[in-house]
């Protein structure tokens, strides 16, 4: 299963604060079955007014965090 709406991006929006918690979702997301999600922050102008080089440097991180802790999720 793909999960097409998630906020695994800490610090971002109403997700996760740190990548701590980050990790734990995406450990959650495996015991439901999910093998890949779309990461999904919210954007909105002067609530959660973040760049695109924000957003992309926290993808990138998200991926070296799941790779580093052994979890296999998409």
């Amino acid at each position: 299963m793909i999960d097409l709406h998630q906020h695994l991006l800490p610090a971002l929006d109403d997700g996760p604060h740190s990548w701590a918690e980050s990790r734990a979702m995406a450990r959650t997301a495996l015991g439901d079955g999910i093998k890949a999600v779309v990461c999904t922050p919210h954007w909105t102008p002067g609530i959660h007014p973040h760049s695109r080089r924000t957003i992309f440097h926290a993808f990138q991180e998200l991926k070296k965090q799941l790779k580093e802790h052994h979890i296999p999720l998409e």
